[in-house]
């Protein structure tokens, strides 16, 4: 039988899991597109857990890796591209609310760094313009 591999405190790693030099552990695998990709974290049992949030990730059809470079405005494009049962007038009047008061701004953030306060303050900011 294969000697399975271990960290320094006898627990069996998994496949793609690895212990680093500075005591790091690292978890890798290939993305869809073929691309290495790595996640790390300081204790094995956080390891797993990230481990566990990308595949459930995979599994829902989303894919995390991605999002660290996507905009808000890439997103919004990427759902009004999807929504073929709008009627015209609706898909259009839905752009140029987007375009009027997002797209320039709030919409150029990263969709990771994005918490609902955030949208919130930026709703109420809108309010505000308004009155």
């Amino acid at each position: 039988m294969a000697n399975s591999r271990k960290d320094s405190k006898g627990r069996v790693l998994r496949t793609g899991e690895a212990v680093r030099s500075n005591g790091l552990y690292q978890y890798s695998y290939t993305d869809p597109y073929g691309k290495r990709r790595y996640i790390y974290a300081k204790t094995l049992v956080k390891l797993r857990q990230k481990e566990d949030e990308l595949i459930r990730d995979r599994l829902d059809g989303i894919h995390s890796y991605i999002a660290r470079d996507l905009s808000l405005n890439d997103l919004f494009d990427k759902y009004m591209n999807t929504r073929k049962d709008l009627s015209k007038t609706t898909y259009v009047g839905y752009m140029y609310q987007y375009n009027t008061h997002v797209r320039s701004s709030f919409g150029k953030r990263n969709i990771t760094t994005i918490k609902y306060s955030d949208v919130l303050q930026f709703y109420k900011s809108l309010m505000e313009k308004k009155d």
